[in-house]
């Protein structure tokens, strides 16, 4: 994907969250709302690693050696936590209020570092 696609992808997945956040029936919806958080903050990185280094990853694979090879340990380490938390909710039972309430957060400092 081009980094304009990147940047469409992680809007388009903004734009429907306040809907699945409205309609969310207590910690049902957490694992669906952590993925979408997880997946919008994938198309933040490739947009940033676009633009500032010229490349990015197409996938998620490894992408934090990727992120530290680039000397971003900050948005590294906060990607490692979203992959954590996405791994337990989605392939495992845990799918908190609190592991969405920091995936939320890890997106939202994930877009702003895009936007720096």
């Amino acid at each position: 994907m081009k980094a304009e696609d990147h940047r469409q992808a992680a809007e388009d997945i903004e734009a429907v969250l306040p809907d699945l956040t409205a309609s969310a029936a207590g910690s049902r919806a957490n694992r669906v709302l952590i993925e979408s958080y997880y997946g919008a903050a994938f198309h933040w990185i490739a947009l940033k690693c676009q633009t500032q280094y010229g490349k990015h990853k197409e996938n998620h694979t490894k992408l934090v050696s990727y992120l530290r090879d680039l000397e971003e340990p900050a948005v590294a380490e906060r990607w490692r936590v979203l992959e954590e938390i996405r791994n337990g909710g989605w392939y495992g039972h845990q799918n908190l209020n609190a592991d969405l309430a920091q995936a939320q957060a890890l997106w939202q400092e994930i877009r702003q570092w895009a936007h720096t």
